[in-house]
């Protein structure tokens, strides 16, 4: 796995609640399987970030920032693995074009 990563979505929402971005198992891992995931949501409206690398789930969300209004939007999630061994450290910035 890279140390230092950054995805970058961009994307239209209508809806106030919804996964615009998963990676990760589809079903439940079993006790010594990879358990690794990224995922990237709207809920009531605004960004909430989950990360998973081996340390623990980290959640970010933004609230008060409304992304369901049918206008475009980006959103870079920067990460970092390196820091710290055990830690994953997360960024969420969100630009709006309108």
């Amino acid at each position: 796995m890279c140390e230092s990563s950054h995805i970058s979505i961009e994307f239209r929402a209508t809806k106030p609640d919804g996964t615009l971005l998963y990676n990760g198992p589809m079903a439940t891992p079993k006790f010594d399987e990879n358990s690794d995931f990224i995922s990237l949501e709207l809920e009531s409206g605004s960004p909430r970030l989950l990360i998973d690398f081996g340390s623990g789930t980290l959640e970010l969300k933004l609230n008060g920032t409304v992304l369901d209004d049918g206008a475009w939007h980006r959103i870079d999630v920067f990460w970092d693995t390196e820091v710290y061994e055990h830690y994953c450290f997360a960024e969420l910035r969100w630009k709006t074009d309108q």
